[in-house]
């Protein structure tokens, strides 16, 4: 189980680590299904949360690329992407891999702070077909 969360980890750090280096970043909290640490830079946003949503106990690893990020109103934006969610079941070792579409809208009380709200819909692939849906309200600080 320990070797499935270091590769999960070193996969996300493979994702992040060419688009940072020049965007700018955001780092906060989401509370939800999964509720953890939400990083995003540029138009890639990353995840990883705790699932308490079921009995079994199970972390979540999400990327997602946003395709559309646009303004909607005052200090309100809107923003649809695509993704990916990993998933390991703690208790069985279960491994999961889906699609997930995020949509959500964000509110920036200040420059730097984003209040977000979010639903993604999906489907799991491995190991089997079948629906899944996340959700979060979050907050990150932007640097």
């Amino acid at each position: 189980m320990i070797k499935k969360i270091g590769a999960l980890s070193l996969l996300l750090i493979m994702l992040i680590l060419p688009v940072t280096a020049f965007a700018e970043q955001g780092i906060g909290i989401v509370l939800g299904e999964p509720t953890g640490l939400s990083y995003k830079t540029g138009n890639l946003a990353i995840g990883l949360g705790w699932s308490f949503a079921t009995a079994d106990s199970r972390i979540d690893a999400t990327a997602d690329w946003w395709l559309i990020n646009d303004h909607l109103i005052e200090m309100f934006d809107w923003y649809l992407g695509a993704g990916i969610k990993l998933g390991l079941n703690l208790n069985n070792d279960i491994f999961n891999i889906g699609f997930r579409v995020p949509i959500g809208v964000q509110w920036w009380p200040v420059e730097q702070l984003e209040i977000f709200l979010e639903i993604a819909p999906g489907i799991l692939l491995i190991p089997a077909t079948e629906p899944d849906i996340g959700a979060g309200l979050g907050l990150r600080y932007h640097f």
